[in-house]
């Protein structure tokens, strides 16, 4: 597959390179798909704990969504 990338995106993926944050272009892209495919999967998680809970009736707790929370967000760390 190819795809064009946006000049601003481009820009910004190798501004990272050359600051010495990733070690190509590839891979701030490859960082950047990752992200966003673990945080689309941790929001989902999170949807479903509250519609879960509403549909027993309760609620979530802010102390139970907060674990939540964090437990997706840690997953979000990519080396």
């Amino acid at each position: 597959m190819s795809i064009q990338i946006d000049p601003k995106w481009e820009l910004i993926a190798e501004e990272l390179v050359d600051a010495g944050r990733f070690p190509d272009v590839q891979a701030v892209f490859d960082a950047a798909f990752l992200t966003l495919h673990r945080t689309t999967i941790g929001e989902t998680d999170l949807r479903s704990l509250v519609r879960e809970a509403e549909a027993a009736g309760g609620f979530v707790s802010a102390a139970d969504l907060l674990a939540e929370s964090k437990t997706w967000l840690e997953d979000l760390d990519v080396e």
